[in-house]
């Protein structure tokens, strides 16, 4: 069986193999007749197969191990035996924490070059750390990891903590597939770049994957189904580029995407293709304090679930860039905030009679603004009067006397009712506004008898991105 499961063993020498025979569990060097150790302590056992050599492989037997912090080595995997499907689990060998409070059940820090694989973490609500890699200095980033086919449950602290205050230092050039975390505090803490992670399964935590600095990563497959938060944002300095394809998003309290601390964070691209969404928490995302700073935050080819209570995009900055395309309910979004929201190409906010100067978006530096739309779908009554422009000029875009306010009917599709931005009334020819630096888009409200009207405004706008 260990040959027809690992093969690896063949080519890793040497190698050691973990197992138990009545109350005693034994390590033996592979193709030795005899053990080397064989003590009641698993812990023991374990460290010792780990102690014994300098690369290789630990293979642990299935079986349940009682174990209390196991501490890995540079170029020494640890892999667990899978076990049939009739056995209820596709992870046979168990390493059940038993030591101090806070604890990590698998200790890497200050290691690279390790793979561990087909292994049930369980922390009972004790251990602070599932699996604990980093580097407290760049000799030792934890570089060329290869971590695959694991459970990881019950953890009062973090699953897989890919970064840490103690060991902060990111990993590059690592793969993580088939993880399933659930049930801890923290699923996935992150500071890593350029890694791929197929079929991450994040379940009952209060947040699913804790985003630090300087990271980035590619995402396929996989289940975030949190308690709070799926992608949590950490620490001051930028985070680079994500990706995630076919991913399903699920919050249960609060949102899809929150900044977790005071200040603002600069972030370069977050890119979604493929997804599912679903909150049941007050946003569907909270942009708060996030600024999507290069091509934005784009949502593409989604599908978000319309059973959910919020479809709303909270306060992106004002500097923020989000594109949404080809997205089921996307015509249901609501965006709240300042910043430059598009979707197919469009910034739409709803106005209303009493909310006086209202912010539609920010249209970024070299943004171009085509054209303006307004249709009333709560008719305005009283004296209200609704200009849209900026600062400058503002019935730039649309000015009072061309917007409809109630009826069925859309403003701003004829050329010539359009502002000075948009239209040159002295050579009769329409025209677009080019904006050199980022500048709000704005609704003029005013009314002092009006009890009444709510208007969508889009903005068909283009951006001038270069080379």
């Amino acid at each position: 069986m260990i040959r027809r499961q690992f093969p690896e063993l063949y080519y890793f020498a040497p190698s050691i193999i973990v197992g138990k025979e009545g109350q005693y569990y034994y390590a033996m060097k592979y193709k030795d007749k005899y053990p080397f150790v064989k003590s009641s302590d698993a812990s023991e056992v374990i460290q010792s197969g780990v102690d014994s050599i300098s690369h290789g492989i630990v293979f642990l037997r299935k079986g349940v191990y009682d174990v209390k912090t196991i501490k890995g080595k540079r170029d020494v995997n640890l892999i667990g035996e899978l076990v049939e499907k009739s056995d209820y689990t596709t992870y046979g060998t168990v390493l059940n924490y038993i030591g101090n409070e806070g604890g990590a059940v698998l200790d890497y820090s200050d290691c690279i070059h390790f793979y561990l694989k087909n292994l049930h973490i369980r922390g009972n609500n004790k251990a602070g750390y599932g699996i604990l890699t980093g580097g407290s200095d760049l000799g030792h980033r934890p570089k060329h990891l290869h971590l695959s086919d694991l459970l990881i449950e019950d953890i009062n602290g973090t699953g897989l903590a890919l970064a840490s205050s103690d060991y902060p230092q990111p990993a590059d050039d690592s793969e993580f597939e088939h993880i399933h975390i659930r049930n801890c505090t923290k699923g996935v803490d992150y500071s890593h770049t350029a890694n791929l992670f197929k079929h991450l399964i994040v379940a009952g935590c209060d947040v699913g994957f804790a985003i630090r600095p300087a990271s980035s990563g590619t995402f396929v497959g996989g289940v975030f189904s949190g308690n709070g938060v799926d992608l949590g944002f950490y620490g001051s300095a930028g985070v680079g580029v994500y990706a995630f394809f076919k991913v399903w998003f699920e919050s249960s309290t609060q949102s899809i995407i929150k900044r977790m601390e005071t200040g603002t964070q600069n972030v370069s691209t977050f890119t979604f293709i493929g997804c599912k969404f679903a909150t049941k928490g007050s946003y569907l995302m909270d942009l708060t304090n996030l600024v999507f700073s290069n091509k934005g935050l784009v949502i593409r080819e989604c599908h978000i679930d319309p059973a959910s209570e919020s479809l709303v995009i909270n306060n992106p900055e004002p500097n923020s860039l989000v594109w949404v395309e080809k997205t089921t309910d996307e015509d249901r979004l609501r965006f709240t905030g300042d910043g430059a929201c598009m979707i197919e190409g469009l910034m739409r906010r709803i106005i209303t009679y009493n909310g006086g100067t209202q912010v539609i978006g920010t249209i970024p530096k070299r943004g171009v603004v085509v054209r303006v739309i307004t249709f009333p779908q709560v008719a305005f009554d009283g004296d209200t009067t609704i200009d849209i422009g900026d600062d400058d000029d503002p019935d730039g875009f649309l000015p009072n006397a061309s917007i409809a306010k109630s009826g069925y009917a859309y403003s701003g599709l004829e050329d010539d009712k359009l502002g000075a931005y948009l239209w040159d009334a002295t050579d009769k020819h329409k025209r677009e506004k080019v904006y050199n630096s980022a500048t709000q888009i704005k609704a003029y409200v005013t009314t002092t008898t009006g009890t009444q009207g709510e208007m969508t405004v889009w903005v068909e706008w283009k951006w001038l991105q270069l080379a």
